[in-house]
């Protein structure tokens, strides 16, 4: 079979240590393979000499620069591979190796195999088994590009219904800010909500899934809980990366303070289900406050990772009224109930019919039943279950993308607080 010319690009990213290794690599294979062009964003690293080059490119840059690619090749940073998954692909990634002065520690390495486990990228380690791989891609027109898998027709309608209320606007005077994050708040009676909804890790292009907001902020900035990545909390570049966007830096936040004004909104919630509306004064602004680090929190891990939509499956139905007051969070409320006697707890009806009240896009997932229907609040949206044996799997995409949060998933109590996930 004839080689198929391609379009590689090469990707460093924006880390000091030189990358010469990868540099050298893409002048060889341009040398060696002229049909094809090579491309290469060098950084920090020595220019190439015989395949085209930049230093840095903007963002619109490299989301061109991928999207006209039919291979991307890359270092192991969670942000490159995000933009490259984005685009389509299922990147080659060749980690930067501490043993050749190309990071500090072999935190992409590890990173990257366990990307590789999930599927999310092909991990290279060396030059030589990257020349095999782009030998083999010569064959093919599509490179490190992705099919859209098929798919029957009542996963489809599951995933068009999820994301009509993906694509719902608040109503009446509650009306989020234009330019919020869009967060897909979840609640449900079983104890691993986030696993039930979304089993196992995998990848989507526009969805990031933080999992348990609630117990995000003790695990990470008291007990610096272990990350996927293979290092604490405070260690982890991604998340340092997001306490940058939405903190201008983690040693601000006060613990302390969050945790007084959690225990404020929570003893004000009958009130505010009552006074939804006007709430007094005080409590206002305890809400105010508290929903602002959540505000911030969501705004900085979109920055970072480039999601349109968080999923936060903290599952406290009073913390999502709190939030569904704040402008700055354009809030979805979706109740996820998994066994056939599941069923909705009269706090939890209260909420919904109260976010109903004030414009807040909502909706139910259970396993539908003549009886349970007649029995559906008036709040209620019936979405579809898909699954068996009592334990259902809601499909919210129908493609195969990334995952925002590039794998950083933050351990406490036997819980995850950042995952990502495919259907």
């Amino acid at each position: 079979m004839s080689t198929v010319p391609q379009q590689i690009a090469v990707l460093v990213g924006t880390d000091r240590h030189p990358y010469t290794r990868i540099v050298d690599w893409a002048d060889r294979w341009a040398t060696d393979h002229p049909e094809d062009s090579v491309f290469v964003q060098h950084g920090f690293s020595q220019a190439p000499q015989v395949a085209q080059g930049r230093d840095f490119v903007t963002p619109q840059e490299l989301s061109a620069l991928l999207q006209g690619s039919t291979v991307a090749i890359m270092h192991g940073g969670p942000a490159t591979i995000s933009d490259a998954r984005k685009a389509g692909h299922l990147p080659i990634v060749v980690p930067r190796d501490p043993q050749f002065g190309e990071h500090v520690d072999d935190h992409q390495q590890r990173f990257s195999r366990w990307a590789q486990e999930r599927q999310l990228v092909t991990c290279i380690e060396s030059t030589s088994e990257l020349n095999a791989q782009l030998t083999q891609l010569s064959q093919t027109p599509t490179g490190t590009r992705l099919g859209v898998d098929g798919e029957n027709s009542e996963l489809a309608q599951t995933a068009h219904r999820l994301q009509e209320l993906l694509e719902q606007r608040r109503n009446f005077g509650n009306r989020a800010s234009s330019g919020a994050p869009t967060v897909l708040y979840l609640v449900g009676e079983q104890e691993n909500l986030l696993e039930q909804v979304f089993p196992g890790a995998g990848n989507r292009s526009d969805v990031a899934v933080l999992g348990n907001s609630r117990m995000f902020w003790r695990a990470a900035l008291a007990e610096n809980a272990p990350c996927s990545c293979g290092v604490g909390f405070s260690g982890c570049e991604f998340w340092q990366a997001v306490g940058k966007a939405a903190f201008d830096g983690w040693n601000v936040v006060d613990l302390a303070v969050i945790e007084s004004l959690r225990l404020a909104v929570e003893s004000g919630r009958s009130r505010l289900l009552a006074e939804v509306s006007a709430p007094v004064k005080s409590l206002r602004q305890d809400v105010a406050h508290y929903t602002d680090y959540y505000r911030a929190l969501y705004s900085g891990i979109r920055k970072v990772s480039g999601a349109e939509v968080l999923v936060d499956a903290a599952g406290d139905a009073g913390l999502a009224l709190a939030l569904s007051q704040n402008k700055e969070i354009d809030l979805r409320f979706l109740s996820v109930h998994a066994g056939r006697r599941a069923r909705i707890s009269a706090s939890e009806l209260a909420v919904g019919a109260t976010m109903a009240r004030h414009g807040v896009p909502h909706a139910v997932v259970r396993p539908s039943s003549r009886r349970e229907k007649a029995r559906s609040a008036s709040w209620v949206q019936k979405l579809g279950f898909v699954g068996s044996l009592g334990e259902p799997t809601l499909l919210v995409s129908r493609t195969a993308d990334r995952p925002a949060l590039g794998g950083h998933q933050l351990a406490t109590a036997g819980n995850v607080v950042a995952a990502s996930w495919r259907p």
